[in-house]
């Protein structure tokens, strides 16, 4: 599915513009404390199209691990700038599966929410 596109002697290497990563570092570094001070709080707030959901208890240390996950997604965009190599393809590849999972996690702690409130 992702192969390399481009023979190595063609390669050139990605440029991600200096705003474009200064706004990706700004972005971790809101998701980091919005997911902390939920933490600290003991509730987490989430917004969406459809509505909101307010996630407590265990809940908050799973959407938690979420925003890790989006962190660590938003990251590899900065990192690709700074990789020479002709390797884009495994960070579309690792990008997708971060994505993916980030989901995943996101709506496993809106499910346990959900039980936990039913209870």
């Amino acid at each position: 599915m992702y192969k390399k596109q481009v023979k190595d002697k063609d390669y050139i290497p990605n440029y991600i513009p200096t705003k474009k990563r200064i706004e990706k570092l700004i972005l971790i570094i809101v998701l980091l404390a919005y997911g902390g001070y939920g933490l600290f709080k003991g509730e987490l707030y989430l917004a969406y199209r459809q509505g909101e959901v307010t996630l407590y208890g265990n809940a908050i240390y799973i959407a938690f691990s979420a925003l890790i996950v989006g962190i660590a997604y938003l990251a590899l965009g900065i990192i690709d700038h700074y990789d020479k190599r002709n390797n884009e393809h495994v960070y579309r590849r690792f990008e997708a599966i971060l994505k993916g999972f980030a989901v995943l996690i996101l709506l496993t702690a809106i499910f346990a929410n959900y039980i936990s409130t039913i209870k």
